[in-house]
């Protein structure tokens, strides 16, 4: 029965902790579209730097013990004795850490910006494909949590132009053209700006969890 409460206490937790990562993530892309025009011009890179820092300098992350880091890299036994460059590592954007009872959690965030509609950035003369983006999104978001190149997380599309459903709608058809009819998102809760989705997926036991956030 202990045993049972404390496997019990300690999934509360857990849950608490992620929750509270979310929250943040969205509370920090709300303020980064009050407070910057972010467009087609901008890099996801430079989206999560602005999200890092909100949530590094938060007091209600100062507050609940929950640490941020932004392009966390994953070092393979290979890299730690040197039979590989440390450079070949996998990176993740964003890592939530807290520590509890003498053990720390983990949350991880993998984000990609997604669009509807071709855009081209200012200086360049070839547009970017909403094709392409979307594509990206599964080869280099989705896949690489199923593949175990990320530990279990979330993925976060920052959405540059169209609606939040019109981008999954690509994505899922993306993902039925492939052969992957289950596997497609699914609708789970929220209102634009703010939306999640989940897939399913048999290779690993649990969802994933699709936050969007459309900065247009």
């Amino acid at each position: 029965m202990i045993g049972s409460l404390n496997v019990g206490l300690v999934t509360e937790i857990k849950q608490s902790f992620e929750q509270q990562c979310i929250s943040l993530l969205k509370w920090a892309c709300e303020r980064l579209k009050a407070e910057k025009n972010v467009d087609g011009d901008w890099g996801e890179e430079n989206i999560s730097a602005n999200i890092y820092t909100y949530i590094k300098d938060s007091e209600v992350a100062i507050n609940a013990d929950i640490f941020v880091e932004s392009e966390h890299s994953f070092y393979s036994q290979d890299i730690l004795d040197n039979k590989k460059i440390s450079k070949s590592a996998p990176r993740i954007d964003l890592v939530f850490q807290n520590n509890w009872s003498r053990k720390r959690s983990y949350y991880y965030v993998e984000a990609k910006n997604v669009v509807v509609c071709d855009y081209t950035k200012t200086g360049r003369s070839r547009p970017t494909k909403a094709s392409k983006v979307q594509k990206r999104y599964i080869e280099t978001g989705m896949d690489h949590f199923l593949s175990a190149y990320y530990p279990k997380g979330c993925l976060l599309g920052y959405v540059l132009n169209g609606k939040i459903n019109e981008v999954v709608n690509g994505i899922n058809t993306m993902l039925i053209k492939d052969g992957k009819t289950g596997e497609t998102l699914q609708f789970d809760s929220g209102v634009e700006p703010w939306v999640c989705y989940k897939s399913h997926h048999s290779v690993i036991s649990d969802s994933i969890s699709h936050f969007f956030f459309n900065f247009n």
